[in-house]
């Protein structure tokens, strides 16, 4: 049931033009939604703690400060580090990250730029795909780059005044799925971190170890035309998400040249199998033409897949 919209052209709301990405934070008891304004090359908050009374928050815009890499926002993750919050921009027209220092959300401040090839930063070309993860005690930022770079980017935020260049891994012999990394995100399996990256010009799924993140080692990778016929929804994969089901774990991809989402079983990362797929238009599911990106939520113990298809200008919901 519809419960609440806002719109660029609402007052206070000034950052959602071409609005591409959004992730939810809790500050101090209240609920924020966080939005990547892509055409607005800005940054919108949203405070939804009343989610049918939604109020603007603070806003960051690169029009208000031109040094601000926020051109063509495409991605968001959020960072908690030491008593601070910060959500880490990464922006495909600028070739980089921002990060912004959101702890009161009604007044975030932009902190550090960095730019593709600065500061040991090689490979945030065309960026636009980004998370965060912890290991050991030092949080990491993970970019997927594509156009040239075609690579991850490994970012240590220890010091979100100070980022530094940790490693880089880029399409070839070791990771060859990379080609326009395009969805990225994390899962810990046994002792190990390993990231799941999705290429929408190599059509399929590259996982990396980066439990030594100065080491990120690709491990396994599977393509659209790997692994028999089977595995036929990963042309144009765009986005990735994970779910655990007892002792296994699942990556769920979305497929956006073939309509559809690519469940793969990632329980050994070194042997990723094809476990099964869901097609726009079979068995129900209507809203998948164009998948683009792909979620997950947990509610009251059952787990929901949220997907947003371009194409169909919709979103799919299932459940697992």
């Amino acid at each position: 049931s519809p419960v609440a919209s806002v719109t660029d052209a609402d007052v206070g709301f000034e950052e959602l033009d071409g609005a591409f990405s959004v992730e939810t934070v809790v500050i101090s008891d209240r609920t924020y939604a966080v939005v990547a304004g892509y055409d607005g090359f800005g940054v919108q908050i949203v405070d939804i703690t009343d989610p049918a009374n939604p109020t603007a928050a603070g806003i960051v815009d690169k029009i208000a400060d031109n040094s601000l890499e926020l051109a063509g926002a495409h991605d968001i993750a959020i960072a908690a580090i030491g008593a601070s919050v910060y959500a880490l921009v990464a922006a495909q027209i600028d070739n980089g990250v921002q990060i912004i220092d959101i702890t009161n959300p009604n007044s975030p401040m932009a902190g550090v730029a960095l730019r593709d090839n600065e500061g040991g930063f090689d490979v945030l070309g065309f960026a636009r795909g980004i998370t965060a993860v912890s290991i050991g005690s030092t949080v990491y930022a993970l970019v997927a780059a594509g156009s040239s770079d075609d690579g991850v980017q490994i970012i240590d935020l220890s010091d979100p005044s100070n980022p530094a260049d940790t490693a880089d891994i880029t399409d070839g012999m070791t990771a060859p799925e990379l080609d326009e990394a395009h969805g990225i995100t994390t899962v810990g399996i046994g002792s190990s971190t390993y990231a799941l990256v999705v290429s929408s010009a190599d059509n399929g799924l590259q996982v990396i170890d980066i439990s030594d993140p100065g080491n990120p080692v690709g491990v396994s990778w599977i393509n659209d035309n790997s692994g028999g016929p089977e595995a036929r929804v990963l042309d144009g994969a765009a986005g990735v998400t994970t779910v655990e089901r007892g002792s296994s774990v699942y990556a769920l991809v979305a497929g956006g040249d073939d309509n559809g989402v690519e469940i793969l079983d990632i329980t050994d990362p070194t042997n990723v199998v094809e476990f099964t797929r869901i097609f726009d238009g079979v068995d129900g599911f209507e809203e998948l033409d164009g998948a683009n990106d792909i979620k997950t939520i947990v509610i009251d113990s059952v787990t929901y897949v949220l997907v947003a298809s371009d194409d169909d200008d919709g979103v799919q919901i299932f459940r697992l």
